[in-house]
């Protein structure tokens, strides 16, 4: 590489937008070479490189000069990122070290800039976990300079910036894309939309939107790409960028190919011509070119494709647009293959895979390799049709493009596929090469287009697919045995789609019935939406279309097909209460709503409405809980009740604006009576201790634990040993989660009240309680009353948020208690959570883990509980609906404080010092009445140490 006083001696050929170097912002350089990445021209580095040791302008930081050394290793950065871009690695790592040597110490701009380009030169050598190190330390560097510019009341010049984090957070999402994790890339691309919202990016949010698209191309939800790909569009029609409206419409035209719809594909075409027209960009014309070109090529038009690719080319290569000219010439050399110019056709792409080699540009190379491939087999050449597809499925292993990796994977299959049926003298070479073309280029799988070409009988097909090892599944009840933890990986929507039904779920792998098991898009489109290697099966179509509708009936709530949204609240209700889910959630999405029912403490998706049914259906809500439905940008609580004859619920209703819409949140309470406290499921020790308790005239009883532990269940319980005839119970509560005759109930804080509960609790002082349930203590006026009442002649019952026991007698003291008032009136504290059952009808026995095991409890005697313990774990039937767990159960640890453990109090012991003497004089703890539970066959070990 020259020196950099030598580049910028270079004369420079002026092109559209390249003085964009120029700006006196790094911020908006860093911007073009974003927006150009894609294959800049020559002119732009040289550019670039001139004026690396030549800049004017002082760059700022909270408006004090930056030194030369952070000036320059920015200037570096800003060049090693244009390198990477360019595919140049060798370069951009030199580039990275001079500026790494010249980043000064302490939290500077120039750090996490060259983290930042070092994650992304690690992500395009394929290196994952360097790649991720280097992202997340320029992630913390960025939030820690915008923390420290807030504070000061000034800004940094880009890199603190809101729009700077949004940029990592896109790099990570691309980071978790390459290892096929698309659920963690969903997670980093939309956390970068609401950034970027947040801020008014506009063309950051077309940005996002078009990269949300080709993630839902990518997960095989084509309908999804569609609507995110329209708004980045509409986004950059707003914005008045041209370039932005060309990028989407050639990624809609891209779409509507592969949805074999050439005449919406033609329409985003001209589109984009229309928008390239005005831009600035000559590359914008071209690429629409080669999108027509490409678009004739589906049309099986190869002479029409070669009047559009052969200029296209021909310009970019005038351009310095090497990649996209290559791409160009590509297209060109399956156009002359298609016309039956194969040796021609074979010197065209062999060309492209040379020139891709030579400018270090992988993927691209592997993609000719694929073409080469079939225009060998076209030539009838399969040794060479082999080689090629070897070599570039070779490539395609080692490189970070997933989408590339996995077509050649199918070309391969599908190879091999074809000549196992030409091998069985099932059909000749010619008419499976066609097979195989039509299915590829179509969309179409290959199982089904044998079927309906007559190249196959159905006992032909069968027979080929038990050569291959996919078993053909005679099961009359499919949709009923199908797991439902399985069934639930994929929407029925996809399902249909895809024509596919996942059964089973065993270790990294998911077994799944396919109409057509050669149909390996489908079986891709599976893989990356669930995540696990697939297995396939064979049903035939007439049967698994009925076994999909019968195994998603059970726990798709199907809300869009009532024709109201009064009729889909009633239903979303009832099907949530008898799956005996706690809470519904109505969550707003890019273009949709998704709702969830919380089930035995898990979150489960049920269905997904568009977006005005789901805004009628928060609406319904808000009426029904008495809310303001005009108020759209403040949260709301209220309450509702619901009744389905012998169903009767009481529903908690709460809204929230979000950055898509308002969410709305539904807890179901049961209006039964409350369980008894023998009925919790407590050991007959600690259900003597708290009916001793009860039975006293003072003192505080707190539960405590986690949101959604089934703290108020036990109170509740607790109230239910008292006689409520001689003793006045007042509950003071938000809000009341029981109706009970016998209590005097007090709601505060919301559902109009005006009431707190520190208000409330000094009006009951006056009322001459002895019993008195507060429902949380919420912060130290609450508690310095509700320890005053335990004083004077009350027994108080309450609540608080603490990991367990001891934490919680030190929280206490925390919040502004006296020590010598929580050691007088502190009697027990009860600490619980909820494990979820395991299904009596399918569990299944399990080798226990003895990791989980010491971890639960590090003092065990592990041959003991090995040799004593029935562990058992979750399979799945359809009496659990799937999922293994059936109900959910307590595990509790109880504190009685006794003298020792109250004079602890005065010398403000630490959680852990008060917890060994508790430990020591008998504290039974949760983790081991969590193993207890294991080793009983009641929960797994692994649910036992999820919930702790």
């Amino acid at each position: 590489m020259q020196t950099l006083s030598a580049a910028s001696q270079r004369p420079t050929k002026h092109l559209p937008g390249v003085d964009a170097l120029d700006a006196p912002s790094w911020a908006h350089r860093l911007a073009f070479i974003r927006e150009r990445s894609a294959s800049l021209p020559q002119a732009s580095v040289a550019r670039l490189l001139a004026t690396v040791d030549g800049i004017e302008h002082e760059l700022t930081l909270d408006g004090e000069p930056v030194s030369a050394p952070v000036r320059h290793a920015l200037a570096h950065a800003d060049l090693a990122e244009l390198q990477v871009a360019l595919g140049r690695l060798r370069g951009a790592a030199q580039s990275l070290e001079r500026a790494a040597a010249l980043v000064p110490a302490g939290l500077n701009a120039a750090r996490g800039r060259v983290e930042h380009v070092s994650g992304r030169l690690a992500l395009e050598r394929g290196d994952v976990a360097t790649s991720r190190a280097h992202l997340e330390a320029a992630l913390r560097n960025a939030r820690l300079l915008e923390s420290a510019a807030l504070s000061g009341g000034g800004r940094p010049p880009y890199l603190g910036e809101a729009l700077t984090i949004a940029s990592i957070l896109d790099d990570l999402g691309e980071l978790a894309l390459r290892r096929l994790d698309t659920y963690e890339c969903e997670h980093f691309l939309k956390q970068s939309l609401a950034l970027r919202h947040e801020h008014g990016d506009i063309p950051g949010q077309a940005e996002g939107l078009l990269n949300l698209g080709l993630l839902s191309l990518l997960r095989g939800d084509a309908d999804q790409a569609l609507e995110h790909l329209h708004k980045s569009r509409a986004f950059a029609s707003d914005l008045g960028d041209p370039a932005a409206v060309v990028r989407a419409a050639l990624q809609i035209a891209e779409v509507e190919l592969q949805l074999d719809d050439p005449t919406r594909a033609e329409e985003a075409i001209d589109d984009a011509t229309a928008a390239a027209s005005r831009s600035a960009d000559p590359r914008d014309g071209l690429r629409a070119a080669v999108m027509r070109g490409r678009l004739h090529l589906e049309r099986a038009e190869p002479r029409d494709a070669a009047k559009h690719l052969v200029p296209a080319r021909t310009q970019l290569l005038q351009l310095g647009a090497l990649a996209e000219a290559l791409d160009a010439q590509l297209r060109l050399g399956i156009a002359e293959a298609m016309i039956g110019e194969h040796a021609r056709a074979v010197r065209t792409i062999s060309s492209v895979i040379d020139e891709a080699a030579a400018l270090e540009l992988p993927e691209l190379q592997a993609e000719a390799l694929s073409e080469l491939a079939l225009v060998h087999q076209l030539a009838g050449d399969p040794d060479a049709r082999r080689s090629a597809l070897e070599r570039g499925l070779a490539l395609a292993r080692t490189s970070t493009a997933p989408a590339l990796k996995r077509r050649l994977e199918t070309d391969y299959a599908l190879a091999l596929v074809g000549e196992r049926i030409v091998a069985s003298g099932l059909a000749d070479m010619a008419a499976v090469t066609q097979a195989i073309e039509t299915s590829r280029r179509k969309g179409l799988g290959l199982g089904r287009h044998l079927l309906t070409a007559g190249l196959l009988t159905r006992a032909d097909f069968e027979a080929l697919l038990t050569q291959m090892g996919v078993r053909r599944l005679n099961e009359p009840n499919l949709g009923r045995v199908a797991r439902k933890d399985a069934v639930r990986l994929l929407s029925r929507r996809t399902a249909e789609r895809l024509l596919a039904l996942p059964l089973l779920i065993r270790g990294q792998q998911v077994h799944v019935a396919f109409g057509d098991p050669l149909d390996y898009a489908a079986r891709d489109a599976a893989r990356v939406a669930t995540t696990l290697e697939v297995v396939p099966f064979y049903v035939p179509e007439v049967e698994l279309r009925p076994a999909i509708e019968l195994a998603w009936s059970g726990i798709d709530f199907q809300l869009d097909e009532a024709p109201t949204a009064t009729g889909s609240i009633e239903r979303m209700i009832a099907e949530a209460s008898s799956l005996g889910a706690s809470d519904v959630h109505v969550e707003p999405k890019l273009g949709r709503y998704r709702v969830r029912a919380r089930i035995d403490g898990v979150l489960h998706e049920v269905d997904q409405v568009e977006s005005q049914r789901g805004q009628e259906l928060v609406a319904r809500l808000k009426v029904m809980a008495g809310l303001d439905i005009t108020e759209k940008r403040m949260p709301q609580d209220g309450r509702a009740r619901f009744e389905r004859g012998a169903d009767r619920k009481s529903l908690r209703i709460s809204t929230l604006p979000t950055l898509h819409g308002e969410k709305a949140v539904v807890r179901l309470l049961e209006q039964s009576n409350p369980l008894r406290i023998d009925e919790l499921g407590l050991d007959e020790g600690s259900v003597a201790i708290i009916r001793r308790l009860m039975a006293r005239k003072e003192g505080l009883f707190l539960v405590v634990g986690p949101t959604g532990c089934g703290k108020t269940t036990t109170l509740y319980a607790s109230l239910c040993e008292v006689d409520s005839l001689e003793r006045s119970i007042t509950t003071v509560e938000d809000p009341v989660e029981y109706e009970s005759a016998g209590f005097t109930q007090t709601q505060v804080g919301s559902g109009g009240s005006v009431l707190s509960f520190a208000d409330a609790l000094k009006a009951i002082l006056r009322q001459d309680p002895d019993i008195v349930l507060l429902g949380e203590m919420r912060d130290l006026e609450s508690a310095s009353i509700a320890t005053r009442l335990a004083l004077t002649g009350c027994l108080v019952v309450s609540s608080l948020h603490a990991y367990d026991a001891t934490s919680a007698v030190v929280r206490l003291v925390e919040m502004g208690v006296p020590s010598y008032v929580c050691a007088a009136v502190l009697r027990v504290v009860l600490a619980q959570r909820l494990v979820r059952r395991l299904c009596p009808y399918c569990k299944a026995p399990r080798a226990p883990d003895t990791a989980i095991i010491r971890s639960l409890d590090p003092h065990c005697d592990m041959g003991e509980v090995i040799g004593r313990g029935d562990f058992r774990g979750p399979v799945g039937c359809e009496r659990c609906s799937g999922i293994g767990y059936r109900g959910r159960m307590p595990v509790f640890e109880l504190l009685e404080m006794d003298s020792e453990l109250r004079a602890m109090l005065d010398q403000r012991p630490t959680v852990e010092e008060l917890r060994r003497v508790a430990v020591s004089r008998g504290l039974r703890t949760m983790q081991s009445s969590a193993l207890r539970r294991a080793m009983a066959g009641e929960t797994s070990l692994e649910e036992a140490v999820r919930v702790m």
